[in-house]
């Protein structure tokens, strides 16, 4: 993980793998949101400054947040649902920072 709590890209793969591992373990479940960044949304003038500490704020300690690629960032929700990740996903949309940097998001659950 960086300093600025984001995981990077090669990191947050790595992360979903080693959850992936775990649910095979263990039988539960996971969700991830990949949230796609508007166009003008600048990694460093924006995300890291203004929408990661916004997000911080909602999510648990347990979930995990990093770039998936240039254009994503992806929210890793162990133990979580679709309802959940449902849910997650339409707190952070009220949230004005992070709604007017985001152009759409995407639902993954495994498995």
């Amino acid at each position: 993980m960086s300093t600025t709590n984001i995981f990077t890209s090669r990191s947050f793969l790595e992360l979903l793998q080693q959850e992936r591992a775990r649910v095979h373990r263990n039988g539960q479940q996971f969700s991830l949101i990949l949230f796609r960044l508007a166009e003008h949304a600048d990694l460093s003038a924006v995300v890291h400054p203004i929408m990661l500490p916004a997000i911080l704020k909602r999510i648990r300690k347990i979930d995990q947040v990093g770039l998936y690629d240039e254009k994503h960032i992806g929210l890793l929700l162990p133990h979580t649902a679709r309802d959940g990740a449902r849910k997650v996903a339409g707190d952070l949309y009220q949230i004005q920072p992070i709604a007017s940097n985001i152009a759409g998001c995407e639902f993954y659950m495994y498995p």
